[in-house]
């Protein structure tokens, strides 16, 4: 009985060991539970407080492209609730940087990228109790690293020569590139070159007379082509830009000119008065019986001054030429405005002038551009800054102009954004060539009219780091330098010179010619920037001699074909019959020996690196950094 009452106290005892035990296990277990999701609670706070922080930085990024670009110093957010926020500048940590206008990688921010170093906080009586640290990558929403995208129908024109066409991603080190439709695309008569890369649409891909090793693949999915809204960027710009008058052309180069009236100044009382521009006190009363009868500006030495009627003859050259052979008394270089409604009206009167009769035929030194248009504003070229010239053509343009070091080379500079609130022209004095059906083909009747170049005379506009927003913009002057054309119309421009980097933006069609330079013969064409189409974009040749040129295309371009099946020829284009309605992006190449297009995105491209605020910033990614 004895050893069975020493065995239950044995047993109780060991019971009451192995409560206590496990009551202790327990115990510490809950502690640690408590501690663990103490801590977990802590760090989602700090991570929260990071995460506020990162926003911060994408909210100043959106706000301001060089946000963080200049900083050295961290930026420190107290978010109340024990939570501090530090976005890291300091040169001497892991710090953030701002890379979004770069083409190239910086240590570890990709290109056209931000990275963003945030250490989050959480605090508990003044002192820190958690920290996490999060490194995030914002990216751009308007890359695009293949040259061309369209929503509609692509189609790539080549030539009887079957010239050579180059897509690539990079043109030192080429990198395979995609060339996509989300409707059908075709290419014809082209040796296609694609760097390994390939061809996509979204319906069917055509190849006729192209090498057999390209790459394609149909039946894709389609892309997403962004929606820029271009009317509220030409909204928000137009009260600071300089504005230009309505439905005004202007012709630069070089003229005969003799004024119809010659009585240009007026006095206080409002009466008219001839004046010598070589004596600027001479003055005359026409009511004076005195003042001669006749216009005092002709000359009575040459044959073909009428002293009765005042002439404005545009020439296509800095001198005398075949071409023009009747000169009344020397070019003279400068501008001339008159009004016109329509690009198609005053190309077809210009025709009219050169080919009506024409210039070397029997009546031909009666052409006189009055006989289009009766009120016509010349101004002769100053060189002076502070001529009179030269105030007129910055009041009234924004521009100034000179020659260069040859004496017959023009370049307009733009001085100022512009903004155009109906229809503006601008355009050489160049000679007028008749369209034909084919290469070699016969002019087309009725006569089709479309700007050639310059005979051995450039003439240029300088965008100047500036921009031309508004309505509809006829450019028949090639433009040179960076800048850009902004318009909620369809926007027709002829390039010739080999720096132009420019951003296109239009509510409805771009249409771009190009052309060899008059001065430069054997160079080639260089387009660097964006040309972005609501609806179609066409790249054209505009001359029936355009030779062996080399057109090089730097970008990007994107078509949405928001109009289905109305793409149309420009009047700028020397072949106006060869598009038909149903292409979004048109590539014509000519069809002359060794004329080459090469497409490329020279990196990535981007359409808000040009075009200001208009985009949105994304983040790519977020991950937590052990350390630093």
């Amino acid at each position: 009985m004895k050893n069975k009452k020493g065995i239950m106290i044995i047993s109780i005892l060991m019971l009451m060991v192995l409560l206590m035990i496990m009551t202790t296990s327990m115990l510490l277990i809950a502690t640690q539970t408590l501690n663990i999701m103490g801590k977990a609670e802590d760090k989602a706070l700090a991570i929260e407080a990071a995460e506020a922080g990162i926003e911060y930085a994408r909210y100043e990024l959106s706000n301001d492209i060089s946000w963080g670009n200049l900083m050295t110093s961290d930026i420190i957010i107290d978010l109340g609730n024990n939570q501090e926020s530090t976005i890291i500048f300091n040169p001497g940590e892991h710090h953030s940087g701002n890379n979004l206008e770069g083409n190239s990688q910086i240590g570890t921010i990709p290109p056209y990228s931000a990275e963003i170093i945030c250490k989050g906080l959480y605090k508990e009586n003044g002192k820190e109790k958690q920290k996490v640290y999060l490194r995030a990558i914002f990216t751009r929403d308007d890359e695009y690293p293949c040259p061309v995208y369209s929503g509609g129908n692509i189609s790539i024109s080549g030539g009887n020569t079957k010239p050579s066409i180059t897509f690539t991603g990079n043109e030192t080190e080429p990198s395979p590139v995609r060339i996509h439709s989300n409707a059908e695309l075709s290419i014809t008569n082209s040796l296609v070159a694609l760097s390994e890369g390939f061809l996509s649409s979204s319906s069917s891909i055509e190849l006729i007379n192209v090498n057999d090793d390209v790459m394609y693949k149909e039946g894709t999915l389609p892309v997403r082509i962004p929606v820029i809204n271009i009317s509220k960027i030409i909204e928000d710009r137009k009260s600071t830009c300089h504005y230009l008058p309505d439905n005004t052309f202007y012709l630069a180069g070089y003229f005969e000119y003799d004024s119809k009236n010659p009585y240009e100044s007026d006095d206080p009382n409002g009466r008219k008065y001839w004046y010598d521009p070589s004596d600027p006190n001479a003055r005359w009363d026409p009511n004076d019986p005195n003042c001669p009868p006749y216009n005092p500006n002709d000359n009575p030495d040459d044959p073909w001054d009428d002293p009765n009627q005042g002439y404005c003859i545009p020439h296509s050259s800095s001198g005398t030429t075949t071409d023009d052979p009747n000169v009344h008394s020397g070019y003279k270089p400068g501008i001339a405005s008159f009004k016109e409604s329509s690009y198609d009206n005053f190309i077809n009167n210009y025709g009219d002038f050169y080919y009506n009769p024409p210039a070397g035929g029997a009546g031909g030194e009666n052409r006189n551009f009055y006989n289009y248009y009766s009120v016509i504003n010349f101004m002769e070229y100053n060189g002076d800054p502070n001529s009179y010239f030269q105030q007129y053509l910055n009041n009234e343009l924004a521009m100034s102009m000179e020659k260069d070091v040859t004496g017959k080379n023009i370049t307009l500079t733009l001085e100022d954004d512009l903004y155009i609130p109906s229809s503006t022209g601008l355009c050489e004095t160049d000679m007028i060539g008749q369209a034909e059906s084919a290469s070699g083909g016969i002019a087309i009747v009725p006569s089709v009219y479309f700007p050639e170049n310059m005979n051995n005379t450039l003439i240029k506009l300088d965008f100047n780091n500036h921009k031309i927003y508004g309505n509809k913009l006829w450019l028949g002057i090639t433009p040179s330098g960076t800048g850009g054309i902004i318009s909620d119309k369809t926007i027709d421009f002829i390039c010739s010179v080999n720096d132009i980097k420019l951003l296109i933006l239009s509510e409805e069609s771009v249409r771009m010619l190009y052309r060899e330079s008059p001065v430069a013969s054997g160079t080639h064409i260089s387009y660097r920037g964006i040309i972005y189409a609501k609806d179609d974009i066409l790249v054209q040749t505009n001359s029936l001699s355009t030779g062996n040129k080399d057109f090089k295309f730097y970008g990007t371009m994107l078509s949405k074909d928001i109009v289905t099946d109305n793409c149309t020829t420009s009047p700028m284009a020397c072949y106006p019959l060869m598009v038909t309605g149903d292409k979004s992006i048109y590539m014509e190449t000519g069809s002359l020996n060794n004329t080459v297009i090469v497409f490329t995105t020279d990196g990535r491209d981007n359409l808000a690196n040009l075009r200001g605020k208009d985009y949105t910033i994304k983040r790519a990614f977020t991950e937590e950094l052990n350390s630093l």
